[in-house]
């Protein structure tokens, strides 16, 4: 089947994902010829199932996300078989995943000429919700990197230079935040947010200031469930996001 299909900036090439013996494959097919998909090109493999895909602004590389093992050994091996798995924490598995405190998501970058893959998460926390900032150069995404992750479902929105791998924590992890949207300017993003210390809360609106990390509560201006992933921006001061009133989406 087909996953994850998304065209370039420019709207020359559509890639998506499909499965080969068991493996994620990157495809990739030239929308300036006939588009016929079957004659699309092998671009990336992932070992593992990939999440997310999205395409760098300038249309040169893919940051992918997919969970992977700690231990592919252990997964590997018939479950009857497998050695015991010691838990140190509250949360380590997921309805419809299975296990997750030995399975992380991480985030790849792809070169979109190449095809060269390369993992750029560090492996210590569970990295998702990726997007690119307006330059290209960094990448947003939320995780749980604070002390007590696994005793709540709040989160932080991070920053990764792809150039030095630096990673900077922009917010608190107070509440849950999922898929930030940069502004065109690229000084915030929009994104959906959940109050985890009054739950049960809506998904409200927020803004995030990029620079200072701060937070800017919309429920003022939508007191209703926002979806996630719909966000998106109309001009550098105003977004546009489907939302859940009274039974309809509007």
């Amino acid at each position: 089947g087909v996953r994850l299909a998304a065209f370039s900036p420019d709207g020359a090439t559509l890639v998506w994902v499909t499965a080969r013996d068991g493996r994620s494959v990157i495809r990739a097919v030239s929308c300036t010829a006939s588009g016929d998909l079957s004659k699309g090109r092998d671009l990336a493999e992932l070992a593992d199932g990939i999440e997310e895909l999205s395409w760098s602004p300038a249309g040169t590389q893919l940051a992918v996300v997919a969970r992977v093992p700690v231990d592919r050994s252990w997964f590997e091996t018939p479950e009857d078989r497998r050695p015991p798995l010691r838990l140190t924490t509250l949360r380590f598995s997921a309805d419809g995943i299975g296990w997750t405190v030995n399975n992380r998501r991480q985030i790849f970058v792809v070169d979109a000429a190449t095809g060269e893959v390369r993992c750029v998460s560090d492996g210590t926390a569970d990295d998702h919700d990726v997007a690119w900032t307006v330059d290209g150069g960094s990448l947003l995404f939320t995780s749980q990197r604070q002390p007590d992750w696994d005793l709540t479902e709040a989160n932080a929105l991070h920053r990764l230079d792809l150039a030095t791998n630096v990673v900077d924590t922009l917010t608190d992890a107070t509440r849950e935040i999922v898929r930030p949207v940069p502004s065109p300017d690229g000084t915030r993003a929009a994104a959906i947010a959940v109050d985890i210390a009054r739950y049960p809360s809506s998904a409200f609106p927020v803004l995030i200031d990029l620079a200072s990390g701060e937070v800017v509560d919309l429920r003022s201006v939508v007191d209703r469930d926002v979806t996630a992933g719909s966000v998106a921006w109309v001009s550098p001061e105003a977004f546009v996001a489907v939302i859940g009133s009274e039974g309809r989406m509007e």
